[in-house]
């Protein structure tokens, strides 16, 4: 399929946006105003996801305006920052979070948004879904982490 191909079919737009010290790099998925916005959150650390975000699109529709975001140390956001981006700290990641979500609030004018995380995702926005719920309308973890240090000896075999 090529990128026009995709365009096509679900229209999308690309931005960056000055959070927290760094520009974070979002793709957009724009619906109908009033749409509720999703934002996902990838796993990893690290490990970007927009790069299938047209597949989500395809799949839910009109149901979302959804946005990937290329969290600090990854994808785009990685590229555009260079080594000055890296995660420092979770308290670092959540002052990041909240300032994408705080940008997606005012863009798309809602109150809330929706916070979907996979995996390292799911450890993320859960910490801010417990100390920001008023940001939030609704929380979806997906493959979500309970135990880091256990996932870790895990997948290592």
């Amino acid at each position: 399929m090529t990128e026009q191909t995709v365009e096509k079919r679900c229209p999308f737009e690309e931005e960056y946006v000055f959070a927290n010290g760094i520009e974070h790099y979002l793709l957009h998925y724009p619906k109908a105003p009033g749409t509720p916005v999703l934002l996902y959150l990838h796993g990893g650390p690290g490990s970007v996801e927009s790069l299938f975000a047209y597949q989500l699109d395809s799949a839910w529709g009109e149901m979302f305006t959804h946005v990937h975001w290329d969290q600090r140390g990854a994808g785009k956001t990685l590229r555009r920052n260079g080594r000055r981006d890296r995660p420092e700290s979770m308290e670092q990641m959540l002052a990041d979070l909240h300032g994408v979500i705080g940008h997606l609030r005012r863009k798309y004018q809602t109150e809330r948004v929706v916070l979907l995380g996979h995996s390292w995702g799911s450890l993320l926005g859960g910490l801010y879904a417990l100390r920001r719920p008023e940001k939030l309308s609704a929380w979806l973890p997906v493959s979500q982490m309970v135990d880091f240090k256990r996932s870790e000896q895990v997948s290592a075999g």
